[in-house]
């Protein structure tokens, strides 16, 4: 009885009430009572992720001199298209404000925020930085996240642009 977890299950109050419709809404109030828990406790724990892996951009030229064409080359395939996430930043306040926050700590193939040990009314930003572009994606972080990280490949020399490659981007 004491093994499951909804130990007052149907089974045990029907062994313990005499009217099956008393079991029945026993079990009804139990779940009702408890559901809301479970869903509170997964919630609130769950991470969000962030940053797209990959963004599509468009690459034109903006001005073209006198007896030149500008054309996409159809031959070239670039191997890194659509362009691919490799570089993530944490900001307080936007990321024009260039005031970027240093990680925590990074091991085991994770680079760590811990956004609780910094100022507490900050507003927190996320810049996501692409391959073949000078486009980011910014977004606002939610005020109750306490981290994020940053999981990278586990590969010892698989690089993109420098940095390792990015497998997600969780907070918390």
């Amino acid at each position: 009885m004491l093994n499951n977890p909804l130990w007052f299950s149907a089974s045990w109050v029907k062994g313990t009430c005499n009217d099956a419709v008393s079991a029945r809404l026993l079990t009804s109030a139990a779940l009702i009572a408890v559901v809301p828990v479970f869903l509170l406790c997964s919630t609130a724990s769950r991470a969000e992720e962030f940053c797209p892996a990959s963004v599509v951009t468009e690459q034109k030229a903006v001005t073209v001199p006198k007896n030149y064409q500008a054309f996409k080359d159809s031959d070239f395939q670039d191997p890194l298209d659509p362009n691919r996430l490799y570089m993530v930043q944490l900001f307080d306040g936007k990321p024009s404000s260039y005031d970027s926050i240093r990680p925590d700590q990074f091991k085991n193939n994770m680079l760590i925020w811990n956004l609780r040990n910094l100022e507490p009314n900050a507003v927190f930003w996320i810049n996501c930085y692409y391959t073949d572009t000078e486009i980011n994606l910014a977004e606002k972080l939610p005020s109750n996240l306490s981290s994020c990280t940053v999981h990278y490949v586990d590969a010892a020399h698989v690089f993109m642009q420098g940095e390792p490659v990015i497998k997600s981007v969780e907070c918390q």
